[in-house]
């Protein structure tokens, strides 16, 4: 675990620009919270969105309103190939919809959205999964596994 939380996230963002080659961040298990994640996602610059292929943050009790408030950016993240939102909350209809706009227009390789709570608008977001996807993990509650079989 790595406790960063709100200061230490915010520190890390406002000197993202100087990491010119930077293709990866993983930013899991710093409990950046609503708080961090809010202001990561208000304050990446376009050339950090332009750049970042992998993007890792899993575990941080992230809500399904700051997962909405990602997905109006993550459409700009064209180099994307990879997103762990794991253990984070995607619970709201909202959430996953949005979740499903954004990614349906990136060639994502990997999603793993394990443990996001989510039991609404699964089929959406399976149904808006690119043809780029090669590596997706999901772990459903028995209400999402009917939602998917029908």
């Amino acid at each position: 675990k790595n406790p960063l939380g709100v200061e230490g996230i915010r520190y890390v963002i406002d000197n993202l620009d100087n990491l010119y080659d930077l293709t990866f961040l993983d930013l899991e298990e710093t409990n950046m919270e609503d708080e961090g994640f809010l202001y990561f996602v208000n304050n990446m610059s376009d050339g950090f969105k332009q750049m970042i292929e992998s993007f890792n943050v899993a575990n941080n009790s992230i809500s399904s309103e700051s997962i909405v408030e990602f997905s109006k950016v993550l459409g700009d993240m064209a180099s994307l190939k990879e997103l762990n939102l794991a253990n984070n909350e995607i619970a709201t209809l909202d959430a996953s919809n949005k979740m499903a706009s954004a990614l349906s227009g990136l060639e994502i390789t990997k999603l793993n959205i394990r443990g996001t709570l989510l039991l609404c608008g699964i089929e959406n977001l399976v149904d808006s999964l690119p043809n780029s996807i090669t590596h997706l993990e999901i772990c459903l509650p028995p209400v999402g596994l009917r939602a998917l079989k029908k």
